[in-house]
């Protein structure tokens, strides 16, 4: 990969540094770094601020990297460092770094602290902590959408209240963009590059600031090789400016019981990265476990953000079972009652971290169950198929499971395929082996007539016979998954269990709503056991005639809002962290 010098330019409000990525496969991009104009004099426009980006780029991409003009030497010299650790914790290559070395500049007297500040517990705590304790800080840094993106009207007014935070303060607002998700989205999840951009940003307001400080995301109790992480972010730091992790010895409650001092900060807490709105949305598990921890701290009545109340069955019933660290983290501040049991059935049963997954089905339209899950480990020493007498991954969408989501890398592409599902003409799609669990089952064919019975032709492919090698369809991957391109719903029956997540996931990748047929008794049992949106995807086969092809858009989206929040990497590392499967 070579990065080619960068430029400076003004646009509008803005003033944009950017450099031309070129990798060795693919097309190059412009990785763009941004700041308000009026700071056009004060930013680093070296090659520097990219260094920590383009690091990344290549060691998560595998290729070697040329940096051309001049880069700090400290920096280069904690890349190098860095590379070596984050090919340790996940497998990365260790590119050779090629890029010649500037001059120190001197230090400039008289420049400010900043602090990444995005309204979420860890940068309120960061804030009032410094604010208590010093360095004081003199700017806050947000940076614009770069982890859930708002609609303009929403970007606006979440801005505008951080805007009102700052000035209250006595602070510096500063507002930050970037694209450089475009070029490392594709190559790995964004909890392990999200480090090389934040430092980028640093080194890029060298100039303005002596010290940055970034809040760390995960205490001591809830282990992490996240990419912001205090093994790491010094190594970012110059011969004239600071990169410093802040808090990693704070855990979670510890934070929020620094928060709920301060009534300012309970009044603009923002922490949901899934509802897109500018408030909290109270369901998701994110917004559950802070409000739990606001309640342990006695501060739950007096912070306004959330738009639902924290109940047990709201805990018990959230569109996704919590990570275990965070999870066991509130057990050990909890009382006895309903909301600590509602928690604990977030955790796996002994007797569930024995399996697998369920239904064992063999995948037609992409990976096998087992191949995702163990790319997704790939960086970890554990595996998806220890001994037989070990603990296994428990994968699914009913609490005490893991999600299986799409690897993050094609996030893009998948939405990408969602947004063709209205031009869709094709009304159903069955695409299956037809017996492969050798039962003689008639109802697969039988789910195939019924459908082409209340919504007209469709496409059916039922391979393999009960005699045959179930793993074999005669069609491969690739053509079984454009079959579901061409199809608005894709059915498939189950007599009895759980939703079948690879069958969700490889609907959803192809833009195709999965729809999972089921008889009466064992639908009336699964639904309340699964997330809102995901309980509809359960159809009584008595009741298929209720379902309208022509109306699926806003169940799929619905639909495709759970299975892509996250992403299976950072899903699975946590879960094996919370000691869901063998290590060693």
């Amino acid at each position: 990969m070579r990065v080619l010098a960068p430029t400076v330019s003004r646009r509008g409000d803005r003033a944009v540094l950017a450099a031309r990525f070129e990798p060795s496969h693919g097309d190059p991009i412009d990785v763009e770094l941004g700041v308000p104009r009026e700071l056009v004099g004060e930013i680093d426009v070296s090659a520097t601020p990219f260094l920590p980006i383009a690091t990344v780029a290549a060691a998560a991409g595998g290729e070697d990297l040329v940096v051309d003009g001049a880069v700090s030497p400290m920096v280069l010299a904690g890349a190098r460092r860095n590379v070596e650790t984050m090919a340790r914790w996940w497998g990365w290559h260790v590119p050779s770094i090629t890029a010649a070395e500037g001059t120190p500049a001197a230090a400039t007297p008289g420049r400010g602290v900043g602090l990444f500040f995005s309204r979420g517990v860890d940068s309120w705590s960061s804030l009032l902590t410094l604010q208590a304790e010093g360095p004081r800080p003199t700017h806050l840094l947000t940076v614009r959408d770069i982890e859930l993106p708002r609609d303009l009207d929403t970007q606006a007014e979440v801005l505008a209240e951080t805007a009102r935070i700052a000035a209250g303060r006595g602070l510096t607002l500063v507002v930050l963009s970037t694209n450089a998700r475009e070029l490392l989205d594709p190559l790995d999840d964004w909890t392990r590059t999200n480090g090389g951009v934040l430092a980028g940003f640093a080194l890029l307001l060298r100039p303005l600031l002596a010290q940055v400080y970034v809040a760390s995301t995960l205490g001591p109790s809830v282990p992490s090789d996240w990419g912001s992480h205090p093994d790491l972010d010094p190594n970012w730091s110059s011969e004239t400016s600071e990169l410093v992790h802040h808090q990693a010895d704070l855990d979670r409650t510890d934070k929020i019981a620094i928060v709920a001092r301060e009534q300012a900060a309970l009044d603009t807490l923002l922490v949901c990265w899934e509802g897109g709105g500018a408030r909290n949305c109270g369901r998701c598990a994110k917004c559950l476990r802070t409000m739990t921890g606001l309640h342990i701290n006695g501060a739950l009545e007096r912070c306004p953000t959330f738009d639902r109340p924290l109940t047990a069955e709201a805990v018990r019933y959230a569109d996704r079972p919590d990570h275990s660290p965070f999870v066991r983290e509130l057990l050990a501040h909890l009382p006895p009652g309903e909301l600590r049991a509602a928690w604990e059935r977030h955790l796996p049963s002994g007797r569930e971290q024995r399996r697998l997954v369920a239904p064992p089905t063999v995948g037609v339209a992409g990976d096998s169950m087992r191949a995702r899950v163990n790319d997704a480990l790939a960086t970890s020493t554990a595996r998806a198929d220890p001994a037989d007498d070990g603990p296994e991954l428990v994968i699914g969408w009913e609490p005490g499971m893991v999600p299986l989501r799409p690897p993050a890398g094609t996030h893009r592409a998948v939405r990408a395929a969602l947004a063709a599902h209205p031009a869709r003409t094709v009304p159903w799609v069955v695409a299956d082996l037809s017996d492969q669990f050798q039962r003689n089952d008639p109802w697969p064919s039988a789910v195939a007539e019924r459908a082409e019975r209340l919504w007209g032709p469709g496409l059916c492919y039922l391979a393999g016979i009960g005699w045959g090698d179930p793993t074999a369809p005669v069609l491969g991957p690739a053509a079984v998954g454009r079959l579901l391109d061409a199809a608005r719903i894709r059915l498939w029956w189950t007599p009895a269990g759980t939703l079948d997540p690879l069958r969700v996931v490889e609907s959803i990748e192809h833009g195709c709503l999965p729809l999972q047929v089921m008889p009466p008794g064992p639908a009336s049992l699964l639904r309340p056991r699964l997330p809102g949106p995901l309980a509809r995807l359960v159809v009584d086969i008595d009741d298929m005639a209720a379902v309208d092809p022509a109306s699926t858009d806003e169940l799929l989206r619905d639909v495709a809002d759970v299975v892509l929040a996250g992403s299976a990497e950072r899903d699975l590392v946590l879960a094996v962290a919370g000691g869901l499967v063998n290590r060693g």
